[in-house]
């Protein structure tokens, strides 16, 4: 193979097509617009205008851009995608830069001389001492010795390494999911949050039970047609906040507010609930069950029917949603169930994992015909790597395929089953598998916020970014209130290079939850990706401190000081990620990533990892 081409030195600005763009500043301006998109994204543009019409190959745009280093073929799609969104290249033709199937790319647009057209610098932000707030007067020295350290050649290959590894352990690569299915839009009958239901006694199986009621209540009701119900995680955002109804009822956009408490002495329980319509602030329906505790889904269907009936005048005989409500004869199995519930929609660091999946472990040893634990626990499998790795990969999606077979074999509307499926044919690039079983998905629960932000982590996979903005706003317009969402809808942000609109998101998880350690590491990435070093280390320290269990996340601290040339702060957090692991391979390799990537002791060894032969390290 011939040695590539060097990318164009461009001393001044040129045009593609009605852009102008400027290497210098590393600025795209158009009719509407001035974007900036990072350096390697700009080198990559650099090198297609330079062969303005002809086809570069995949191949040689890494090997150029990214100085010999190994990286991952998402890296140069991302860029891709970068470009395209700063050229404002649709999806319906090819645009400004067309893909040509299994070879590379070919920048398709005119490429002509341009007037210099350079913005204002910015003011760069980098590592602050170890208490102060970061600020760019502080600063500047780390980010003229993170540049010489970039250009350097004392450790070419760490990042490709790194973010390999990290890839594998789902921080920086999705292996995710527009859909066909559409949100109504027709005429609602009326407009109902069900806030957690309140536990009048001081048992803890209680407040699980008290808060499944609710979460059962909010999946019959959300299939009423033309019903809006907020999800969970919005409705749930205001417990414990002694938030007037009126607040609840304007921030979450309803008229109407159901409400209620759970009692439980033994196996005898006291349910009372009530509909409240908050403009009038007036009951219009209420009602109190007693009775055994095997008697709990009677009691849900019950109040859902009352609920449909007082907002639609018209009385239910049964409930048309209520093939949605969890299914088994054995409480006891549904205690569990409602735990690893609990765990999986209030955990906000690792440990949720292992906690959700223990109880949902439980609940199918107690019932092995119960459905909805099959699918509860295949979803917690296939997004074993979603906050860290947990256990090696094969093992968690032949568990997750498991789960999903008996949990459809059982009940065929089990919607956690079928996400579980679209994230595990995703993750094996089978797209029209993903496709098919996220629609099913939606065909059965059009508003389940998961299955449309699932989505937008498809189009973000299969590099269609604007398809990927739609399907997370429409996850956080039904979940506006859910930390996971928000920071999704981040994430997609990241992806189309648009940083502020990130942070403000992620921010918003931060508000909505100070506790959700997944978008304070977001929120580091996307500092990363912006050059504040600063910024993100003491975003990584908040998520530590969060949650120090985290593999993954020491290691990402320790890119960050490596970036920053501190040796001794990275050799501290690799080795750190590496005391997490015990003693394997993976965790011997954390503790020598200072020395493989900054002193070089072992090239050979750093090259096959970035090949892919860590690959045995999770076996």
């Amino acid at each position: 193979m011939q040695e590539p081409e060097a990318p164009l030195n461009f001393a001044s600005p040129f045009r593609v097509g009605e852009f102008v763009v400027d290497p210098g500043a590393n600025r795209v301006g158009g009719p509407q617009s001035d974007r900036k998109i990072e350096p390697k994204a700009m080198q990559v543009l650099c090198i297609l205008a330079s062969r303005q019409g002809q086809t570069v190959r995949r191949e040689e745009l890494l090997q150029t851009v990214w100085a010999g280093r190994v990286v991952v073929d998402e890296t140069l799609t991302r860029a891709i995608s970068l470009l395209r969104q700063a050229l404002a290249d649709g999806s319906s033709g090819p645009g400004y830069i067309q893909t040509v199937p299994k070879q590379g790319y070919r920048l398709v647009a005119l490429v002509s001389a341009a007037e210099t057209r350079v913005p204002p610098a910015q003011p760069a932000v980098t590592m602050p001492t170890e208490n102060e707030e970061p600020t760019v007067e502080s600063e500047q020295k780390f980010n003229k010795a993170s540049a010489k350290v970039n250009q350097g050649s004392r450790r070419p290959l760490l990042f490709a390494v790194i973010a390999l590894i990290v890839a594998a352990s789902g921080l920086l690569v999705f292996s995710l999911f527009s859909p066909s299915s559409s949100i109504s839009q027709g005429n609602q009958i009326s407009s109902v949050a069900v806030l957690p239901f309140a536990k009048l006694d001081e048992s803890k199986e209680t407040a699980y039970l008290a808060a499944g009621v609710a979460e059962e209540l909010i999946n019959a009701l959300a299939r009423v047609p033309d019903l809006r119900v907020p999800s969970r995680h919005s409705s749930f955002a205001f417990e414990g906040r002694g938030a007037a109804l009126a607040d609840i009822a304007t921030a979450l956009d309803v008229r109407h507010v159901l409400e209620g408490s759970v009692q439980r002495s033994g196996d005898a329980l006291r349910i009372s609930a009530r509909l409240v319509e908050v403009s009038t602030d007036t009951t219009v329906w209420s009602h109190q069950y007693n009775g055994e505790l095997q008697r709990i889904f009677a009691m849900e269907e019950e109040i859902a029917s009352g609920v449909i009936e007082a907002l639609s005048g018209q009385k239910q005989v049964g409930v048309a949603a209520g093939s949605s409500f969890v299914r088994t004869p054995n409480v006891d199995a549904y205690s569990v169930y409602l735990q690893g519930q609990y765990w999986w929609m209030n955990g906000t660091t690792g440990n949720w994992f292992y906690q959700a999946r223990d109880a949902f472990e439980q609940a199918v040893s107690l019932d092995p015909e119960f459905a909805e634990a099959y699918a509860s626990l295949a979803y917690i499998y296939a997004r074993h790597d979603f906050h860290d790795q947990y256990m090696p990969g094969d093992i968690a999606r032949a568990r997750a395929a498991d789960a999903i077979d008996r949990a459809l074999a059982l009940n065929s509307e089990a919607v956690d089953a079928h996400l579980a499926q679209a994230i595990l044919a995703t993750s094996n690039n089978d797209f029209a598998s993903a496709r098919a079983a996220l629609d099913r998905a939606l065909q059965i629960e059009p508003r389940n916020p998961v299955a449309h932000y699932l989505d937008a982590e498809l189009q973000i996979a299969r590099n269609n970014p604007e398809l990927a903005l739609q399907s997370a706003k429409r996850a956080l317009a039904l979940d506006p209130l859910s930390p996971w969402v928000n920071v999704s809808l981040g994430i997609v942000h990241y992806y189309r290079g648009e940083y502020a609109a990130a942070k403000s998101t992620i921010d918003e998880a931060v508000r909505i939850d100070p506790e959700y350690t997944w978008a304070y590491l977001w929120r580091a990435m996307v500092l990363h990706a912006e050059g504040q070093l600063a910024a993100a280390v003491l975003s990584m320290r908040r998520c530590l401190a969060l949650d120090p269990s985290s593999e993954t996340n020491a290691a990402y601290m320790g890119w960050l000081y490596l970036d920053l040339m501190d040796q001794a702060k990275a050799r501290y957090w690799f080795e750190y990620a590496a005391s997490l692991q015990g003693d394997n391979e993976r965790s011997r390799l954390w503790g020598r990533l200072v020395s493989l990537a900054v002193d070089r002791e072992d090239d050979e060894l750093l090259l096959g990892l970035a090949e892919g032969s860590f690959d045995e390290l999770h076996n």
